[in-house]
């Protein structure tokens, strides 16, 4: 007897600990939530018969229509993240060719073609900082400015450079300027 006492007041407290959860989450998410031991069925059903039959249909939700919407949204989820894995694949693939611990030769045109973009958007995002940098620091040398950014263009434009020709382009722009 005692021990059945026991889990009696044992369940009623879980009970109204759930309870109270329960209305706690319902009024931060704004939910209706049904709690069959609390009567909250009957008052759902009622609410519910209330309202016209065109709006019963309208906040009906068929499980058809809201798993096409969830697989939907689950696909183009998948789509972004195979993109970023994707662009974070050719990025290390990058880093790793410049430390020439991974060599391009073998590589599909169209992984080439994607390593080119990626290459340039980490050489626009290179410009970007280069500019902001010397902006920040107009008391700086600006022939050592103008030879990185000399070096980034041509780089960009895949052309073949050596330093000397760089060089000799900023000793004759600085010319030009004075």
């Amino acid at each position: 007897m005692y021990i059945q006492r026991r889990r009696e007041k044992h369940t009623k407290k879980r009970k109204k600990y759930l309870v109270r959860k329960v209305r706690e989450l319902v009024r931060l998410l704004a939910v209706v939530v049904v709690i069959p031991f609390d009567g909250g069925v009957n008052h759902i059903l009622k609410k519910f018969s209330k309202i016209s039959k065109m709006e019963q249909n309208n906040k009906m939700v068929n499980q058809e229509a809201f798993s096409r919407k969830r697989i939907k949204v689950e696909s183009e989820q998948v789509k972004k993240l195979r993109k970023e894995n994707r662009e974070k694949e050719l990025t290390q693939l990058m880093y790793f060719n410049l430390s020439g611990k991974a060599n391009l030769v073998g590589l599909s045109t169209t992984d080439l073609n994607d390593l080119v973009c990626i290459i340039d958007k980490n050489l626009e995002e290179i410009n970007k900082w280069i500019d902001i940098i010397a902006a920040k620091n107009n008391s700086t040398n600006s022939t050592t400015q103008m030879v990185v950014a000399a070096k980034v263009e041509a780089s960009t434009t895949n052309e073949n450079f050596n330093d000397e020709d760089v060089k000799v382009n900023v000793v004759n722009d600085n010319n030009t300027k004075n």
